[in-house]
């Protein structure tokens, strides 16, 4: 009877222990244990990694981990229960790259493995190391921390004689200022990160920055009027205190007229003189130290000739010309130019000249002088000092500068639109009616004086501008440019002997 028990108890016991072994290894040849995925890796210090991931499996008995170490193949480093999501891997050598993988497992089956990962233990670096000035004397550093387990950073400075430590800061710190600089010198910067043990590679070197007052830039005077002028400048420095404007009359010696407040960028200068010349500078200033001048803004007001004549004058693009005729009587030197009125005379010249549009002074005093050629290429110049007569490329920068071509102005005869008229006074006081297309924009005031041929022929005032160039052709003298009374257009012609109006250009 005994024997018929235990039978029956072992029968019973073989038939569960089947049951289990079928659950967990089915004969249904689909079965598989789905694959552990997302597996992730997060540096916990300079020593240590904790791997994470997600457990898509109902069935596993555990999971095993495998790391690789370098070149080396992978090797099992931990076997864990089932339901297990994580895992930490401790005592990692400082440096060396590490690969991690995970696979599930059911007692004689295992699931494929995770996809792989792969972790340097280093220090992350910080990056982004910028450096900003905040005054003459001191500057901030601020730069990006990639770390979540440093115990501080270190901060190196090279002010050119190589970089050395100047502060240890506290774990999570991004900036640092940097004070008592010294005005003048250049420095750079260099940040790392440090554990107890280790340190971070060097962030990257900061920009370099001159402990200077940045000099401002761009400035520019504009007249407003006969006695006001208009002066606007570029700021490029963040910590001025202010700004000083200095200004010198003529030749003289500068002085200041201004102090203006930090982030100042204009001044209007008034009560001026007129017809005085002003030439105008300005700088940024802290308590302790100055920047240098700005470039320096002229305002051209008038010139005067050896014989005392003043003359008005105009900004045109970059050009600063007479805005009116030459009157002069003696050349530079003070050698009188002479004044041929006979015809005769006039024609067989191959000297220089002057005459007044028929030998009529009050025409010399309304239109200027007409000279001749050769008085206009005379070494002995009938510029005034500082000025000269423009050459050809000088008339072609001033017409482009109106709108003319290139091509149009390196052509002979009539050429471009409207460039002529910009250059006319208006009305018909001094120009014969239609006076077509002027404008006079860009306040050049061009005056039709009229002009004398080389064969002393005379053309009045009123329908004609002739003006020299200082650039001479070989066969037919210098060339020139000519308006008229009916069209908008200049024309570009050479001559000699002939008696043109003079306008002259500053150096």
């Amino acid at each position: 009877m005994n024997y018929k028990i235990l039978l029956i108890a072992l029968i019973i016991s073989g038939y569960f222990a089947c049951e289990d072994l079928e659950r967990k290894n089915p004969v249904d040849p689909n079965f598989v244990l789905e694959t552990p995925s997302n597996l992730t890796l997060i540096l916990i210090d300079d020593q240590s990694v904790c791997l994470n991931w997600d457990d898509n499996c109902k069935q596993e008995e555990g999971f095993v981990v495998e790391c690789k170490i370098e070149g080396s193949a992978f090797a099992e480093i931990a076997d864990l229960n089932a339901n297990t999501e994580t895992y930490t891997d401790t005592d990692l050598t400082y440096g060396k790259n590490y690969a991690y993988r995970v696979k599930a497992f059911a007692d004689r089956n295992e699931s494929n493995y995770s996809n792989e990962l792969q972790a340097t233990v280093k220090i992350p670096t910080p990056t982004n190391l910028t450096a900003t000035a905040i005054d003459d004397q001191s500057l901030r550093l601020t730069w990006t921390d990639n770390c979540a387990y440093e115990s501080g950073y270190r901060i190196e400075r090279n002010d050119g004689s190589g970089f050395s430590n100047i502060t240890e800061l506290s774990a999570d710190v991004t900036t640092y200022k940097d004070e008592g600089l010294t005005y003048g010198q250049s420095y750079s910067y260099r940040v790392k990160a440090y554990t107890d043990q280790n340190e971070s590679n060097y962030s990257n070197v900061s920009n370099s920055i001159k402990m200077i007052i940045l000099a401002p830039t761009n400035l520019i005077a504009e007249i407003l009027d006969e006695h006001s002028v208009h002066l606007t400048w570029t700021d490029n420095c963040i910590f001025e205190a202010g700004f000083k404007v200095e200004r010198k009359e003529e030749s003289g010696e500068y002085s200041e007229i201004a102090d203006m407040g930090a982030n100042t960028t204009n001044y209007t200068d008034q009560e001026l003189t007129q017809n005085i010349n002003y030439t105008y500078r300005v700088f940024a200033n802290s308590a302790n130290n100055q920047s240098e001048y700005s470039n320096i803004a002229e305002v051209i007001r008038s010139v005067t000739d050896i014989d005392d004549n003043v003359y008005k004058v105009v900004k045109i693009g970059n050009q600063w010309w007479m805005a009116e005729n030459l009157k002069v009587k003696r050349y530079r030197n003070g050698n009188l130019i002479p004044n041929v009125t006979d015809g005769m005379t006039w024609a067989n010249l191959e000297t220089g000249a002057y005459c007044n549009n028929f030998n009529i002074e009050y025409y010399g005093n309304v239109y200027g002088a007409l000279y001749n050629g050769y008085a206009v290429n005379d070494s002995r110049n009938i510029a005034p000092e500082g000025w000269h007569v423009p050459s050809d490329e000088e008339w072609k920068e001033l017409e482009m500068y109106l709108g003319m071509s290139q091509s149009e102005a390196d052509t002979f005869g009539w050429r471009g639109t409207d460039e002529g008229g910009k250059l006319k006074e208006t009305g018909t006081n001094h120009w014969n009616s239609p006076n077509t297309g002027a404008t006079n924009v860009s306040g050049f005031t061009a005056l039709a004086g009229g002009y004398r041929d080389g064969l002393s022929d005379w053309s009045l005032p009123g329908y004609r501008a002739y003006f020299w160039s200082s650039t001479g052709l070989e066969s037919s003298g210098a060339y020139a440019r000519c308006l008229i009374y009916n069209n908008s257009n200049i024309s570009r012609s050479s001559g000699k002997g002939d008696g043109y109006s003079v306008r002259c250009v500053r150096n």
